[in-house]
């Protein structure tokens, strides 16, 4: 009867946690996060950043370790933020908008691409404007 008690109140103490998280997961989806790439700040919403299941951001912010935040409150990725834009537009509406500036460039095209591979971005480095 006491081995019933105590599974019961672990039950209860799960339940309880269980939905604690669930609360915060449904805030962190709907508040804004602050990412700072290699010195720019990009503001986007959780829900953004899981919307490529096998992008490293669904890795980081969907897991159940969540990452650190710096001081501010914004989180730090130590890269070039010149195209980050480009990437979290993609991210935003799964369509690969990129300015002529880039697509005529080999140079810019090269760059991009390795930031969305880094980003595990299947979606943007299997785009046909790749493969021409």
């Amino acid at each position: 009867m006491e081995q019933i008690e105590d599974d019961r109140a672990q039950l209860d103490s799960d339940k309880k946690f269980i939905e604690m998280t669930e609360k915060v997961m449904v805030r962190n989806f709907q508040q804004s996060i602050v990412l700072n790439v290699g010195g720019q700040r990009f503001r986007t919403s959780l829900d953004t950043l899981l919307s490529d299941p096998r992008s490293c951001f669904a890795a980081t912010f969907g897991g159940r370790v969540p990452p650190t935040p710096q001081a501010d409150g914004s989180y730090f990725i130590d890269r070039d933020g010149t195209h980050f834009r480009h990437i979290l537009n993609y991210l935003r509406t799964h369509e690969l908008i990129l300015p002529r500036k880039i697509t005529k460039d080999p140079a810019l095209m090269k760059e991009f691409k390795r930031e969305a591979e880094y980003y595990q971005i299947e979606g943007i480095t299997k785009d046909e404007v790749f493969n021409r």
